[in-house]
């Protein structure tokens, strides 16, 4: 029990101790929590309120009580705006990016992280700062995003003390995630481990139950099942000790794979149908749409057909509303192997071609030159299994074939057909896995000045516009006479000034601002919950930069200008109508001598 808890006033502190309350007993705190919530009501003392709600919700969530902990963040968000209590409001949005992630919700993951990143900052505390930016890198990891994941982790632990156990704890649970997401085994477990080592000397259960269902996890994927399952069934203890439901479904669920890897269909089938109703009433939408998958492979491998399909079915409205690559990859997986039981090769494999264009979606996702180090190793065991699932498939087919050799003619060529096209698809993953990091390259990037290319600036402002996550605004910028530059010091320096310019926007930009070039001297940027006066702010800071730099080949006297068109995004607006908008404001501003910025909706112009 925390007596401190009883006294009128919350002291900073308290919140580490809080913290760890949460985790390691989480009833008592709300017991003794809930006497103080009335008492801080009362005086009117809403940044301590704000506080209290965000312990609350911590303590909620290692119960597995999901709505109640959203109820709570809720609430502190609230009390936390009445009072600018930006380290209330860290706690909170750091809090609610992982109730997102629980759902499935990345792009609301990713904004409420960054919103703990920004109040983190303006609280002052590097620790908790080191703290918002570890919940950046979890949901870039839950996204895929590797490079961006470990270029977070490897800032933090440049730029930030992690010196508190709980930071060091996340700093290495987190990088091993990241490294075993990487193919790189020994040192995701490593990281783990030490993760782990950490838990037990300094934290809560909760914090335990999780490093042990990590790990569990990592060892059934690199073969070692007896110490899988002892992870999983430690962490299900933790989760009991806790009254977890959610925990406890979790840790049987994982114990129902390592069941299903070893073919134990009727015993995995029965866990799998134990965890499935928790994770529906926590509304864990990625969790349950596993677990249904888990289902129709228990259901395929014993070889009840009716009640796969109909669960496969159930399960592919679900997985639509994810957007999850890896849900969908494989549930075009189970699909085809479906078909392929009942004897329908066409609908088998166009399944199965459906799911290697998925796969061939996520390793392109993967794809990146700052991590190539770790990639290799990713490469050669995605490789390997998917060889593996080729011939695996190859002598499937092979089998048929012997079968129905005194069948129709028609059947033989489709079941010729099937294993001909599997071939064909193998080359051509061979081939895409040799190639995809210079394709996915070109096919994003500027090749004069390395910036993110017309195809990558344009997708991003329509994903964003679609996502309606915030108000969007976009600039369009296009330099003064540039034509003259080339023709008086040559080409050669004018792509040394786009290249200056590419180096410059980003330096100038915020973290979640995105940026590329249109085509010759016109770029184009995305910004996203900016106003006229943060648009005036970019262009002033561009300008003076890009004035302050050495270009080599240009004279220091010379002075490069640019113009540039602002414009927010309307209600139900394209991007070709946000884009034309903001290209007549760039006009405008040409035609009213260069060198200036036009803002939509206003006659203010601000000259270089």
């Amino acid at each position: 029990m925390i007596v401190v808890l009883m006294s009128c006033s919350v002291y900073a502190q308290d919140i580490d101790a809080w913290r760890r309350q949460a985790t390691n007993n989480p009833e008592q705190l709300l017991k003794d929590t809930q006497a103080q919530l009335q008492t801080l009501s009362n005086q009117r003392d809403y940044q301590q309120l704000a506080l209290l709600f965000a312990v609350r919700s911590e303590a909620y969530r290692s119960l597995g009580n999901e709505s109640a902990a959203a109820k709570a963040i809720k609430e502190g968000l609230r009390f936390a705006e009445l009072s600018n209590a930006p380290r209330a409001q860290a706690l909170l949005y750091i809090n609610r990016s992982l109730y997102f992630l629980q759902r499935g919700l990345q792009s609301k993951a990713a904004s409420s992280a960054q919103l703990a990143v920004d109040a983190a900052t303006s609280s002052g505390d590097s620790e908790l700062l080191a703290e918002a930016k570890l919940s950046v890198a979890q949901v870039m990891s839950q996204l895929g995003d590797i490079e961006g994941a470990l270029t977070t982790l490897e800032a933090v632990e440049r730029e930030q003390e992690i010196n508190s156990a709980k930071l060091k704890m996340e700093f290495h649970a987190l990088i091993g995630d990241v490294y075993l997401s990487a193919g790189a085994d020994d040192m995701g477990i490593s990281h783990l481990a030490q993760a782990l080592e950490i838990a037990k000397q300094s934290m809560g259960r909760w914090e335990r139950s999780v490093l042990h269902y990590n790990l569990g996890k990592a060892y059934r994927e690199t073969g070692q099942p007896e110490k899988a399952q002892k992870h999983f069934t430690t962490a299900q203890q933790l989760s009991e000790q806790l009254n977890d439901q959610l925990g406890i479904a979790y840790a049987v669920n994982a114990m129902g794979e390592l069941a299903l890897q070893q073919d134990f269909y009727a015993q995995a089938l029965a866990q799998f149908r134990q965890a499935l109703p928790f994770f529906q009433a926590a509304a864990a939408h990625p969790m349950e749409a596993t677990t249904r998958l888990n289902i129709v492979e228990c259901l395929l491998g014993m070889g009840q057909l009716e009640a796969a399909g109909e669960t496969l079915s159930a399960t592919e409205s679900l997985i639509k509303t994810l957007d999850q690559v890896d849900q969908s990859a494989r549930l075009a997986k189970l699909w085809s192997a479906f078909y392929q039981k009942k004897g329908n090769f066409e609908d088998a494999l166009r399944h199965y071609q459906d799911y290697a264009q998925m796969q061939q979606q996520l390793l392109s996702n993967n794809s990146n030159r700052r991590v190539q180090e770790i990639m290799v190793r990713l490469e050669i065991k995605d490789q390997e299994a998917r060889n593996k699932l080729l011939n695996q498939e190859n002598q499937l087919n092979q089998l048929r074939l012997k079968e129905q050799q005194t069948s129709l003619l028609l059947a033989l060529i489709a079941v010729i057909a099937v294993v001909l096209s599997i071939i064909i698809v193998s080359y051509i993953l061979w081939k895409q896995i040799q190639s995809r990091k210079r394709f996915a390259e070109l096919a994003l990037r500027d090749e004069l000045t390395g910036a993110p290319n017309r195809r990558a600036v344009i997708r991003a402002c329509s994903n964003a516009l679609e996502q309606q996550q915030a108000t969007i605004s976009i600039a369009i910028i296009d330099f003064d006479y540039f034509k003259d530059i080339n023709d008086k010091y040559g080409h050669d320096v004018g792509d040394n000034v786009l290249r200056a310019f590419a180096r410059i926007v980003e330096q100038c930009i915020r973290d979640n601002d995105r940026y590329g070039r249109l085509g010759g001297e016109e770029w184009l940027l995305l910004l996203p919950n900016a106003g006229a006066q943060h648009a005036e702010g970019i262009f002033e800071r561009i300008q003076t930069r890009l004035n302050q730099v050495s270009i080599e080949g240009l004279p220091e006297s010379v002075k490069i200008t640019f113009s540039m068109g602002f414009a927010m995004a309307k209600a139900g607006e394209t991007f070709n109508e946000l884009y034309k908008r903001t290209d007549e404001l760039l006009y405008d501003a040409k035609a009213q001598g260069r060198s200036r910025l036009i803002i939509s909706s206003s006659t203010t112009a601000t000259s270089n």
